[in-house]
């Protein structure tokens, strides 16, 4: 049997008061209400129930991604519901325009999963080749007619070499918001998403070398690409007045570097344009490992963007598909997410087919060290507040932020604040159990690259006799 001490009887009968005077004001919707199952689609929304985008990570928060450039197999729920922070996806289920995701869609992929958190959502886009399947692909067209396509890459079926400089190009790429000819940054921005992944960067070392006819040097062809993505980023953010969209350009991280191999302006004032950068193959080239000498070179470059405050993402294609239990695929697996976390990017292990088409999940255990996505941990931001997507008392299920509360009367302790204005209805599996006592167990939160384990014990203020107070037991604090 289980006693309750006065105190905590006093605190249940507070909170049970105070939650039910809100219930009854209509602050506190039946959690059973916000995303279910709905006869006939919702007004305005495709059919997609959309939950209010109220806890959208910020880019410091991202502990993992989904890289997946082929969903045609993968559903709209399937790409909400699976628990990774960040999505780079196509813009469209099968790269043409009518395929399109609409706006609801993209909507309901962004608000997340039923654990309280959203996504944060970047559309793929190449702007260092062309793709004969896109929407502006025209079948008359032949390397060099228009002039601005190139040839053929003949790794890749259907991509040819642009040269990204000239105007044709780029007039496909942004700078037209309306009509049949509306540019392909346009359609993503109208969609909804939340940024762009730009692919394709290291084009200008292709045009700088003999492979490319050397058509420009490397300092004219490196020009050209910064250049490029400043126009397109000023586009988007003053023209179509997007001022929080994300430009995170793929691969070509060393376009940084002058001939000297030192950052200079030009370098500086790329990475001032960039939100992150996407970078493949650095520890594996698919299932074989790179070499010291090349991983320690890129890492290197890597590092200055993240000094820089720049997230830097990961993708090797380690994953073996056709045998994922063997110990060759779990070593690797495992050496990859080691690496990864010691360099403190976020990683993405793809399949070695480089299809990029598998939703690919891992749970820790038999033989896998870690988690993909990481384990669910509630996301602490730079100001200290705590978002908790689901937490349960007494068997109903909320959701609200905890404010860092700065306590007079005990400058060096750690307390938070709940303000009842923000509590929600929350929903799902694993949530946070708040004891009887009002204490509250964290196992698992995520703050500055490092993962934390603690106990809130509920704190009467007698400055504010009726707000809800949270203190940090010291004592059991421990790093994960």
């Amino acid at each position: 049997m289980t006693l309750t001490t006065p105190k905590a009887a006093v605190s249940s009968w507070k909170i049970y008061a105070i939650l039910f005077l809100y219930l009854l004001m209509g602050y506190i919707p039946p959690f059973h209400n916000r995303i279910q199952a709905q006869e006939g689609p919702v007004s305005g929304t495709g059919g997609f129930p959309i939950r209010e985008r109220d806890m959208a990570p910020t880019l410091s928060q991202v502990q993992d991604f989904l890289y997946l450039l082929q969903p045609y197999e993968v559903s709209v729920s399937e790409l909400a519901n699976n628990g990774f922070d960040l999505v780079v996806m196509d813009y469209a289920k099968y790269g043409n325009a009518g395929s399109e995701y609409t706006p609801n869609e993209i909507a309901r992929i962004k608000s997340g999963d039923t654990s309280g958190y959203s996504k944060v959502v970047l559309a793929y886009m190449s702007i260092g080749e062309a793709e004969d399947y896109r929407f502006y692909w025209d079948p008359a067209w032949q390397p060099g007619s228009p002039a601005w396509l190139g040839p053929i890459n003949p790794e890749w079926e259907g991509n040819y070499k642009v040269r990204y400089w000239m105007s044709g190009w780029k007039e496909m790429i942004y700078g037209t918001a309306a009509g049949q000819k509306k540019s392909y940054l346009d359609r993503i921005i109208d969609q909804g998403f939340d940024g762009v992944y730009l692919d394709i960067i290291d084009a200008y070392e292709y045009w700088s070398t003999p492979a490319g006819g050397s058509e420009r040097t490397r300092d004219q062809a490196r020009l050209d690409m910064i250049d490029f993505i400043k126009e397109l980023r000023d586009y988007v953010r003053v023209s179509r007045r997007k001022a929080d969209f994300l430009i995170f350009p793929q691969n070509g991280a060393d376009i940084i570097y002058d001939e000297n191999d030192a950052v200079d302006s030009l370098g500086q004032q790329y990475l001032n344009l960039c939100d992150g950068i996407g970078q493949e193959d650095i520890w594996y080239m698919g299932t074989a490992p790179q070499s010291q000498e090349y991983y320690g070179w890129l890492t290197a470059i890597l590092d200055i963007y993240k000094t820089h405050g720049k997230l830097v993402l990961s993708v090797d294609y380690v994953w073996d598909a056709a045998s994922p239990a063997s110990t060759a695929n779990k070593n690797r697996y495992n050496d990859y997410y080691t690496r990864v976390y010691d360099k403190e990017y976020i990683p993405f292990a793809a399949n070695k087919d480089r299809a990029l088409e598998d939703l690919i999940m891992v749970s820790k255990g038999n033989g896998f060290n870690f988690d993909q996505p990481v384990e669910d941990c509630l996301r602490v931001e730079s100001d200290l507040s705590i978002r908790v997507p689901c937490a349960e008392y007494i068997g109903v299920k909320y959701r609200f932020p905890l404010h860092f509360y700065s306590n007079p009367d005990d400058p060096a302790g750690l307390y938070w604040k709940l303000v009842l204005g923000s509590l929600k209805a929350g929903e799902g599996e694993n949530c946070l159990l708040i004891g009887s006592d009002l204490s509250m167990p964290v196992s698992c939160a995520y703050y500055n690259g490092t993962q934390f384990g603690f106990t809130l014990d509920f704190y009467p203020n007698s400055c504010d006799p009726w707000g809800l107070y949270w203190k940090m037991d010291m004592r059991t604090l421990v790093v994960k």
